[in-house]
């Protein structure tokens, strides 16, 4: 009798291993949070799981594909923003409350700060053409360099520079062809090339999305810009 309990708790076990998601994400011990994926800089925070977006309307019918893509976007982006404060507030730089002395790169906004596809873009779109270099917007320590949100299938290459305790500028969709050329710790002047601009991530063009991440929020680059 005890070996036929035993052989029945052992069968339930494999089915209830067999039911389990294939694409389950390892959990840390004592964390409620997906690890980091390995190859991901060491700068890099670990986020909640971004929750997957229905592709289908209310209706049932598909949905615009700009408020799709426009909704992965904006999860990144929000990650950014969490990524970059964190960084800036740990940087251990004094106090730093702008102006900015240059814009990273010169060109069109192709996409202004705020109301977006239905949703709500957190910085400029700054279109250039392919491999323009990309300057610091100000004095700074670089924080992060890589591709800090790899984990949530975004691809963009990005720099984080800390310009105080709770100051940070980002630089986002950088090219990868010709990398970044600073290095995490590195401290840089203003207007000095950190970067080339590129088409990383979700993009469609060759453009950097340039953020302000002040005392933990975004903010529109231009009240801070020349």
């Amino acid at each position: 009798m005890s070996r036929r309990i035993t052989i029945l708790v052992l069968a339930c076990s494999l089915v209830a291993l067999s039911c389990a998601p294939a694409g389950a994400t390892a959990v840390r011990p004592g964390s409620s949070s997906p690890a980091l994926d390995a190859s991901a800089p060491a700068t890099a925070t670990s986020e909640p799981p971004v929750p997957a977006t229905s592709n289908l309307s209310p209706s049932g019918g598909p949905a615009d594909p700009r408020a799709f893509v426009g909704s992965s976007i904006e999860q990144a982006e929000a990650a950014y923003v969490q990524l970059a404060a964190h960084l800036a507030s740990g940087s251990g730089l004094t106090t730093f409350t702008g102006p900015l002395p240059n814009w990273p790169v010169t060109g069109r906004i192709s996409s202004p700060f705020g109301p977006r596809w239905g949703g709500f873009h957190n910085g400029l779109d700054i279109a250039a053409p392919m491999y323009t270099p990309v300057l610091a917007a100000a004095a700074g320590q670089v924080v992060s360099v890589g591709k800090p949100t790899l984990v949530y299938g975004d691809t963009a290459t990005v720099i984080v520079i800390a310009h105080g305790s709770g100051f940070a500028t980002l630089y986002a969709h950088l090219n990868d062809e010709r990398p970044p050329i600073v290095r995490v710790g590195e401290r840089v002047t203003a207007g000095q090339t950190i970067a080339y601009t590129g088409s990383t991530g979700w993009s469609t063009g060759p453009h950097v999305h340039f953020m302000n991440i002040v005392s933990g929020r975004a903010v529109d680059p231009r009240q801070y810009l020349p």
